[in-house]
């Protein structure tokens, strides 16, 4: 058959061109697949860390408060909230 060789040669051709695309297609979809990998990683490390703070901070704070003088400063506390209240003493 005269002139198959050619037609067999577009086929191969298309065959390659198209198995490049799926190659292609492959790769892209994996690259996209880690970059959303990345920044969700990178996301929940940043969240972990401001989580660590605000743990950090509340400690540090509790701490601050069981010091010399936390009973003195509840007492004046109390105080506050009782200078408003009239005392009727039986």
């Amino acid at each position: 058959m005269p002139g198959g060789g050619k037609f067999r040669c577009l086929l191969i051709a298309v065959a390659v061109v198209a198995l490049s695309y799926n190659l292609l297609f492959v790769y892209a979809n994996r690259r996209i697949a880690e970059k959303d990998l990345y920044v969700r990683s990178k996301k929940a490390e940043a969240d972990l860390l401001v989580k660590l703070a605000k743990a950090e901070k509340v400690r540090l704070k509790n701490d601050a408060l069981k010091g010399l003088g936390s009973e003195r400063m509840v007492g004046l506390k109390m105080d506050d909230v009782y200078k408003g209240i009239v005392w009727m003493v039986s």
